[in-house]
């Protein structure tokens, strides 16, 4: 699955809303499994291991910047 259709899991699943400006990110491949009983913001610092992103929380959204 890419990255920018396992963010929009994440956003359906945590009902929050998460902005992804980098296109290079978004077309990444992914693969592996999850916890869903992790917090969004264990499930980014997890995921950041391995794909080399910052993430912050800005008012009501999370932002990744590649």
């Amino acid at each position: 699955m890419s990255f920018l259709e396992f963010i929009a899991l994440l956003e359906k699943h945590y009902d929050v809303k998460i902005i992804v400006p980098s296109r290079e990110l978004n077309i990444s491949k992914l693969t592996g499994a999850l916890d869903a009983n992790q917090n969004i913001s264990q499930i980014l610092d997890m995921m950041k291991k391995n794909i080399n992103y910052e993430w912050r929380k800005e008012d009501n959204a999370y932002v990744i910047t590649y």
